[in-house]
């Protein structure tokens, strides 16, 4: 009588491209686990340069894969609510709370990247340290479900990955999609 619901790392084809997705035999996972979540996010990392924490096209790839291997219905499609900042080469993840308070504090020029819509800035601070910062909005959260709604539409649903701080714009989005 329970239920099992696990989250497993990104791929598009076995066995995967690095130690964590390749210990994840997702067709095995697929059949034992009620919810089958697909972290769709973290493409860029500490591991890369500065760049979308959730490209549309890619994720758009890793689910047709899930697709593929697991039951549709059992796939959730994990969205992150969270941004990342590179500096000095490490990497700090951040609410988006604390994402405005640096846009407050450094008055930033905001872009928007093509291939995942997720907002980013650069800023300088301190002894001229560069900081590169990609994020969540509402437009980001909206092509998100648009991408589930329009590619996935068999998909089980959503995970959501690092809540708090975030604006209830993320959350209308979301709604606006059913």
């Amino acid at each position: 009588g329970k239920r099992l619901s696990i989250a497993v790392h990104p791929k598009t084809s076995e066995p995967g491209g690095w130690s964590g997705p390749k210990a994840q035999d997702w067709k095995r996972l697929g059949a034992a686990a009620d919810e089958f979540k697909i972290m769709t996010y973290d493409f860029s990392g500490a591991w890369s340069a500065a760049g979308p924490i959730a490209p549309l096209d890619w994720a758009d790839d890793v689910l047709s894969f899930g697709e593929s291997v697991v039951p549709p219905q059992k796939v959730m499609m994990g969205v992150p609510f969270y941004g990342r900042d590179w500096h000095t080469g490490a990497t700090t993840d951040l609410q988006y709370d604390q994402i405005q308070e640096l846009i407050g504090k450094h008055q930033p020029q905001i872009g928007r990247d093509a291939s995942s819509q997720e907002a980013y800035f650069s800023f300088a601070a301190g002894r001229g340290t560069l900081h590169q910062v990609y994020f969540q909005d509402a437009t980001t959260v909206a092509a998100r479900m648009t991408l589930l709604k329009n590619k996935h539409p068999r998909l089980g649903g959503i995970a959501i990955w690092r809540m708090g701080g975030e604006p209830a714009e993320f959350w209308d989005a979301i709604a606006a999609a059913h």
